[in-house]
């Protein structure tokens, strides 16, 4: 007989890190992905990679054409142009794009890719994250509104104002004080 304690409590650990893993790239809303050199299309993807980028996971690995219609029309030839200098010079890179998922919407996606070589220095394939930054670059188009909208408060402002960094430098002076003091 053989006891296999240990590898029960071992692949008992596994799945259990894998459901860690599972929720915390979904609470980060970070998939990860690999693409194999070899086949010139996607070996892996996470759930929430499937998500991320608007594909349904039963419908298994997109084909590479496939995940490039789903990058926004104006993102496609810089993406593409990216991905094959990558490829190409075997190196490692970190973008941005827009996504248009199923019903329409368009979500922001940062992608960092790291590329893994054989011991001769071939490509082996490239691993990497997807990470929805949508609502990260919804809150700083707002605040550079509000910043906008601000500068125009103070620009109008019949006062002098100006305001200061640190080390005396000048961030900004709004128009009165700059008819007034000169620039």
């Amino acid at each position: 007989m053989t006891d296999i304690t240990k590898r029960k409590t071992a692949e008992e650990d596994l799945r259990s890190s894998e459901g860690y893993l599972a929720e915390a790239q979904k609470m980060s809303q970070t998939g990860s992905w690999a693409w194999s050199a070899a086949t010139g299309g996607p070996s892996y993807w996470s759930e929430e990679c499937y998500r991320v980028l608007g594909f349904d996971p039963t419908d298994g690995l997109p084909q590479g054409e496939d995940f490039f219609q789903q990058i926004h029309p104006d993102d496609r030839p810089g993406f593409r142009e990216l991905a094959e200098t990558s490829i190409r010079e075997k190196a490692e890179f970190e973008a941005d794009y827009r996504v248009v998922h199923p019903d329409g919407r368009v979500g922001d996606i940062h992608v960092i890719a790291h590329p893994v070589l054989s011991t001769s220095g071939e490509l082996v394939e490239f691993v990497g994250t997807v990470i929805d930054v949508t609502e990260r670059k919804r809150a700083e188009e707002e605040l550079r509104g509000s910043e906008m909208e601000l500068r125009q408060v103070l620009d109008l402002t019949p006062q002098l104002i100006a305001v200061f960094g640190p080390n005396r430098e000048r961030l900004h002076i709004n128009r009165i004080a700059l008819d007034y003091l000169g620039p």
